[in-house]
Parts: structure tokens; C-alpha cells; sequence
């Protein structure tokens, strides 16, 4: 891991806004350009630093306006971006206007039901069974992209050797209401050894996979 990944690696972590990511970023950054300059090897700077332990320290001082903030910023952007694709791909061309509500709005969709759908997704991606997975999608076109040489791609985009895995993290869900029909929304944030990944799963009413993103 290089001073990029590793920063990378611990902003990932951090539970504030971007502008205050930014600032840690800069900080993190010459932080370990003085350790480096006075000869330490780059392993050694993180080795002794730690993203996980570097983040949570960062985490627990945060005020909780700034974690506030952060969370509300973070289920915005969520609902924006889920927006624009169930426009793109269930409208058809037709001007929606799609409506966004909490999970605890009430109706189709069950919180516990969906955590269950997600643990197993996960765990079905991180053991490869794309069988699996496939056999939860929605459509032949969902089916068609649960592959090896596909996931890997999506896989790599994020970091060569995740490393194992270590649990999921936070949890987000909301649903989007268009055209009398249901999506659920969930991005999860899961911790691998050497990587940190943000889930994004579209759920249809019968929590059937319709989308699957990967960061």
C-alpha cells in the first residue's frame, strides 16, 4: 500500500463531511511525508499508524454537528444518484418525478428482511457464487452481468488484494416511488483488510437484486 492508498484508505473510514475529509487528506498526507523524510519506509509509517485505528481516533472527535451533517449529506447524494437511475432505466423516456421516503415510511419493504438480503449478497460476492447471486436478480440483464470476469473488473476498480473480510459497517436505506412501483435502496459499507468498499443494492418489492454498484 503507497501514501495514496493508505490515505484513501482511511478517509473511506471517516464519518464527516467531504470538506472536512479534504482537510484530514492534506494533513494525513504531510504527515507521513515528514516521517518519510526522516527515513522511515512507507510500510513502516502505516504500519505504525494505522488506517483503522487512524480513522476511529479521527471518528471519536468529531463534534456531533459534524457527524450529523456528514449523515445527512451522505443519504441526499444516496437519494440524488438513485434517482437519476430509475429514471434512466425504468422511465423509458417518460418525465417522472420519483419520490423518496425513509425505509420506516412503511410498506413494502421490511428493514430486518432487507439486512438479511444484503448479508447474503455479500457474502455470496465474497465467496464467488455467482450462481448465487444470479439467481437473486431481477432481469436476464442483471443475471448476465453476475460473473466472474465482470465482478472482477468492478472488483479491481476499487483495489487489487481487499484482503479478507472484516463485516459491514454502516447501513443506509430508503425507497424510491415511481410510476406506482417500489425500489429499495441500501448502500452498505463493508471493511476488508485492505479495503474499504461501499455497496450500493437496488431491491425490488420481492427483494430481488436490480442493481449492484461497487466503490
Amino acid at each position: 500500500m503507497n501514501k495514496d492508498q493508505y490515505v484513501k484508505a482511511v478517509l473511506k473510514k471517516l464519518k464527516c463531511t467531504k470538506a472536512r475529509k479534504k482537510e484530514i487528506g492534506k494533513e494525513l498526507a504531510a504527515d507521513i511525508d515528514a516521517a518519510l523524510e526522516k527515513g522511515e519506509t512507507i510500510e513502516e509509517v502505516i504500519s505504525k499508524m494505522g488506517a483503522a485505528d487512524m480513522a476511529k481516533e479521527f471518528n471519536d472527535n468529531f463534534s456531533e454537528e459534524e457527524l450529523k451533517k456528514a449523515k445527512r449529506n451522505k443519504l441526499c447524494t444516496v437519494l440524488v444518484i438513485i434517482a437519476v437511475v430509475i429514471i434512466l432505466l425504468i422511465a423509458g423516456g417518460y418525465w417522472l418525478l420519483p419520490k423518496s421516503y425513509p425505509i420506516e415510511h412503511g410498506g413494502q419493504f421490511r428493514e430486518e428482511e432487507i439486512k438479511q438480503t444484503v448479508d447474503t449478497v455479500i457474502a455470496c460476492f465474497n465467496d464467488e457464487d455467482y450462481e448465487a447471486l444470479r439467481a437473486m436478480c431481477y432481469s436476464e440483464q442483471m443475471r448476465a452481468a453476475m460473473n466472474k470476469e465482470t465482478l472482477d473488473q468492478a472488483k479491481a476498480m476499487v483495489g487489487n488484494d481487499w484482503g479478507e473480510f472484516q463485516g459491514i459497517g454502516n447501513t443506509y436505506m430508503s425507497k424510491v416511488e415511481q410510476m406506482g412501483s417500489h425500489v429499495g435502496v441500501v448502500q452498505v459499507n463493508a471493511n476488508y483488510k485492505n479495503a474499504a468498499v461501499t455497496y450500493t443494492l437496488m431491491l425490488s418489492e420481492d427483494l430481488k437484486l436490480m442493481g449492484f454498484y461497487i466503490k
